[in-house]
């Protein structure tokens, strides 16, 4: 053969073994892109030599974490016990050392938009045929919404927790009041149809009661006015047809209530209420009913809501006549 055809044949030997060599790289590169994470293999300074898009997302800059001083706070990952990690801690700067970090370490990503990006960062070392250290390979995933979901599931459960406690001291605590109002209302009842309209009236509060607690969203309170505002609605003390010049509210319009007293202060304006209706001022022409209010905190620092009930314009002729109103379930 002569030396034309030798260089002719040896120059179509190399061109079929770049292609085959091309061909070999598109498949490598459509396997990796294949993968549903970030797939690159790294030099030992850090350099990306083949990656997937989704790993040139996370290290745009083409080097990793730990070498990259201009990205390398983008990146926050933490011990077993809450401290946190050095660059030379990550993942990739521990494969340079010849460690496997497998299953992979989890870490805090923030991209160049500030979003923060949970990822869990693999890496094991590549070695020669001497066994010698010649670079790493590395894989990125994105477990953002397992880990947000997980983080969810763990708050859901322990707002559960907490609500169910409430629940059971509420439940517990509304047993004793109606066992109270039942008991109260035998010893004052002159018929069972007496008892059983006096029962419904004050069931017919604590309902209330329970509609005001159970739109209260998670960190307020039921307010003192909101709370006598529906009581004085139920009875017919506001909003008729006259006007409302029966009666003169005058108080601070955002005091919250503690959630454990709601019950028992609805019951007492409740009784209170009632006997105006029947015997005092929102049962007489001419009567006034002036309810104050204010907050006063005590020497041990501890807010008091003060009360202040007042019926006039009303002639009482035997005040032996009026039940008491209902102490034993407010105290």
């Amino acid at each position: 053969m002569d030396d034309a055809a030798t260089i002719a044949d040896l120059r179509r030997r190399l061109a079929e073994s770049e292609a085959a060599r091309h061909q070999s790289e598109a498949r490598f590169a459509a396997m990796l892109e294949s993968v549903p994470a970030g797939v690159a293999t790294l030099d030992m300074n850090g350099r990306i030599l083949a990656s997937n898009s989704q790993y040139q997302h996370f290290c745009p800059t083409g080097l990793m974490p730990s070498r990259d001083p201009d990205r390398v706070t983008k990146w926050q990952a933490w011990s077993d016990d809450g401290r946190l990690l050095r660059p030379d801690e990550f993942p990739g700067a521990r494969a340079n050392r010849g460690e496997c970090v497998t299953p992979g370490q989890e870490m805090l990503f923030t991209d160049d938009d500030q979003r923060a990006i949970w990822v869990r960062v693999a890496a094991v070392p590549v070695r020669d045929e001497q066994g010698n250290l010649t670079g790493q390979a590395s894989v990125i995933s994105d477990i953002n919404t397992l880990k947000r979901s997980s983080n969810s599931l763990r708050e859901s459960e322990q707002r559960q927790v907490v609500m169910v406690a409430e629940l059971q001291h509420r439940t517990r605590n509304l047993i004793a009041v109606i066992s109270s109002i039942a008991a109260r209302m035998l010893d004052g009842a002159s018929s069972l149809q007496e008892f059983e309209r006096g029962f419904n009236d004050r069931l017919s509060a604590l309902s209330r009661v329970q509609k005001m607690l159970s739109y209260v969203t998670a960190g307020q309170r039921v307010n003192f006015e909101d709370l006598l505002r529906a009581e004085l609605v139920a009875f017919g003390a506001i909003g008729r047809k006259g006007g409302d010049n029966h009666l003169i509210l005058a108080g601070p319009p955002d005091v919250p209530l503690r959630s454990r007293a709601v019950q028992s202060l609805a019951l007492a304006l409740h009784e209170l209420g009632t006997n105006a209706v029947k015997y005092g001022a929102l049962g007489a022409d001419g009567g006034l009913l002036t309810i104050t209010w204010h907050v006063e905190t005590e020497r041990d620092g501890v807010p008091w809501l003060h009360v202040d009930w007042l019926e006039s314009g009303v002639q009482i002729s035997h005040l032996s006549t009026i039940p008491p109103t209902g102490g034993t379930v407010v105290n």
